[in-house]
């Protein structure tokens, strides 16, 4: 990376995720709610997976399980054995390879670092703050869920933390992840810091009366179960 301060911390693969299938399928066709080829067998599998768990502690495997089926096959193309890709404009011949994609999303990946780069530098100040800034919100817009997570001892590093390091990539289907990265990106410099922050919030308030409802004995990670995304 181009930021010397920053060294690698666990997730930031994740942030070049949405990046590497926006790359690949709009050189194909344009990204969908649905990246995989609609009857295929993986989109079956998708599916069964999706109804058939609701369990909190599958709903994380399931979300990342979901985002290897989206990026291994997009549009029928398995990335494995793609060495170039044809643009879709018939009127260009050009050969865009798969060094041209990973250069691309390099310099993407690059920008947005530098827009939350005290996130990945030691003792990770950056993810400290948003996690106080977000136990704030919280007490403001919903006293009685703050106050129930602090009866039980919830501490906001136990859940959110991988919400902010890795942006809610490992909670969500990657095409939601881009489309919550596009409103991001609109929102300018601030987007992936405070508008994301606010993101998080309003997840927490949509589902405050399920939430209340636990006595959190075993607080699971994936807060969201399968039903919720």
């Amino acid at each position: 990376m181009m930021h010397p301060a920053s060294g690698y911390v666990q997730g930031i693969n994740d942030l070049a995720t949405p990046l590497f299938l926006v790359f690949v399928q709009g050189l194909t066709i344009p990204l969908t709610d649905n990246p995989v080829v609609e009857g295929s067998e993986e989109v079956d599998k998708i599916g069964s997976e999706q109804v058939s768990s609701s369990e909190n502690e599958n709903s994380g495997r399931e979300s990342v399980s979901q985002s290897n089926l989206e990026l291994n096959q997009v549009n029928g193309i398995t990335l494995s054995q793609a060495s170039a890709v044809q643009t879709n404009d018939s009127s260009s011949q050009e050969t865009i390879t798969m060094s041209d994609i990973e250069a691309d999303v390099f310099w993407c990946l690059t920008a947005l670092m530098e827009r939350i780069q005290d996130y990945f530098v030691v003792s990770q100040p950056g993810i400290q703050r948003q996690l106080s800034k977000l136990k704030e919100v919280i007490a403001r817009i919903d006293a009685p869920l703050a106050a129930h997570l602090d009866k039980h001892d919830v501490d906001y590093i136990t859940f959110a933390f991988r919400w902010m390091n890795c942006l809610l990539t490992r909670e969500f289907p990657l095409h939601l992840v881009v489309r919550m990265w596009d409103s991001y990106l609109s929102e300018g410099n601030e987007g992936f810091v405070e508008f994301h922050l606010y993101t998080c919030a309003a997840f927490l308030e949509k589902w405050t009366a399920e939430l209340r409802k636990r006595d959190f004995q075993v607080w699971k990670i994936s807060l969201f179960s399968a039903e919720w995304v």
